[in-house]
């Protein structure tokens, strides 16, 4: 199968994945080898068509961000760990924070649970929004982590 031809039928195929479907094996095998060269034989013919109708439309609409690929490889690999909440609070902890010359108290009840005027808030963000009136980085605003370049 010439160069041309190929083309031609791979564009034919963006337009119609189900086309796909309807051509023979051995033009299926062809598609394959071009594509996946260093992959073994295909094994079934379904899992054939997937594969090429996602290259296909990797290569057509552009495929995964490296960001979210190398995510995944490490994902697979077993290096990706739980977050680490690096603020941990005994239930019975206070955070105290003043601001602009009113001391807040908020009292935390669970693990990503704070109360604060009578309302339970997820995120110390949250509190801090609700305090201040602007988005703020919890740990930041509470004094939990010191502000570097580019945040606050």
């Amino acid at each position: 199968m010439n160069r041309d031809m190929k083309n031609r039928e791979y564009e034919q195929f963006l337009n119609n994945l189900e086309g796909l479907k309807t051509i023979d094996t051995d033009q299926l095998r062809e598609i394959w080898h071009s594509l996946f060269k260093d992959r073994c034989q295909l094994r079934s013919r379904d899992l054939a068509i997937r594969e090429i109708a996602h290259i296909l439309q990797e290569r057509a609409h552009g495929g995964m961000l490296v960001r979210a690929q190398n995510q995944l490889n490490r994902l697979v690999d077993g290096k990706v760990r739980e977050p680490v909440n690096k603020y941990t609070f005994d239930s019975s902890s206070q955070i105290v924070r003043e601001w602009n010359g009113k001391k807040y108290y908020i009292a935390v009840v669970g693990k990503n649970s704070f109360k604060y005027d009578g309302k339970i808030y997820k995120t110390l963000s949250a509190v801090a929004k609700e305090i201040t009136g602007a988005h703020w980085s919890g740990p930041l605003f509470f004094g939990l982590r010191k502000q570097g370049h580019g945040e606050g």
